[in-house]
């Protein structure tokens, strides 16, 4: 036994040990290190799954925006044949008709990035009823839309995803 007592001694003198903590630290620091790559692989699908989530959003939202709403028509600006200005989509543009009834706007806002002064959630409401954050109602030929929510939230989604150059 004293030997055994010797041993024990001058091996914590030494720094070496004599139990089976090295074990058991290795296999805490390989469960540290699982955890830790479980933690990042668990983000890192999250990440995706919102981005994923955000582009589907925003790809509905382009639809509607060229394809059913037409927002992209009055919004836009034109070239001298008439075509719209691909780099310069919802950046604000004169009505494209040759004559305008009485009372109509003469141009249409820029609306990537909402227009100016409103949040999204300001833009989200105008869509659903039709009202501006002022209370106003906008003048034709803005149609008076009453989309729902998810629509709307769509539309706000690429909308806010455009960074034209200038935009805020």
């Amino acid at each position: 036994m004293p030997f055994f007592g010797v041993a024990v001694e001058t091996g914590m003198r030494a720094g070496v040990s004599t139990n089976s903590q090295p074990k058991e630290n290795n296999f805490m620091r390989a469960a540290l290190s699982i955890s830790r790559i479980a933690g990042f692989a668990a983000a890192a699908f999250l990440i995706c799954s919102v981005a994923q989530a955000r582009s589907k959003a925003e790809a509905r939202g382009e639809y509607l925006t060229k394809r059913v709403a037409m927002c992209v028509q009055c919004h836009s600006p034109r070239d001298d044949d008439g075509k719209l200005i691909e780099s310069e989509l919802f950046q604000g543009a004169p009505i494209p008709l040759q004559t305008l009834p009485s009372g109509w706007a003469i141009r249409a806002p820029r609306i990537s990035n909402f227009p100016e002064g409103w949040s999204r959630q300001e833009f989200v409401h105008f869509l659903q009823t039709g009202v501006r954050p002022d209370g106003t109602h906008p003048r034709r030929p803005m149609p008076p839309f009453r989309m729902n929510r998810q629509d709307a939230s769509a539309i706000a989604a690429y909308l806010d995803s455009l960074k034209y150059p200038g935009a805020e």
